[in-house]
């Protein structure tokens, strides 16, 4: 069984999650670092990545993407393999859209739902402990 844990701040404007993530697409395997998102249904990715990956964005299916405060455009794809936690999952479901530079995607649901997830809250010390198992 695979266990993980991610240690993260309480503390306001802090508390922001990355997990390491490998992703493979036409162009090879890249190596990312994705925002845990729990609010997010679908993994989401740069469109900076599209072209590193292999993907050519005009080419791909165009959809608005629900965000908060209204919807974003985005474009569908299928990714060939992400590997998070030392798990692999193939033919993943995802899309890409614009983000904010500083991390490469955000990790959604449609990924999380195959782990345990238990969190432990210290409001004394102000941390919070993930415990990710699959």
């Amino acid at each position: 069984m695979i266990a993980v844990r991610i240690e993260l701040s309480l503390e306001p404007g802090t508390g922001f999650a990355f997990v390491p993530a490998t992703l493979e697409g036409p162009n090879g395997v890249f190596e990312a670092n994705l925002l845990l998102d729990t609010g997010a249904a679908l993994t989401t990715l740069s469109s900076r990545l599209s072209k590193v990956l292999g993907y050519e964005l005009t080419s791909l299916p165009r959809e608005e993407a629900p965000v908060v405060g209204g919807g974003a455009s985005s474009r569908r794809m299928v990714l060939n393999h992400i590997s998070i936690f030392d798990s692999t999952q193939s033919e993943v479901p995802s899309r890409f859209m614009e983000l904010p530079v500083g991390f490469d995607g955000l990790l959604g649901n449609d990924l999380l739902r195959s782990f345990n997830v238990i969190a432990v809250l210290d409001v004394r010390s102000k941390k919070a402990t993930l415990v990710f198992r699959h």
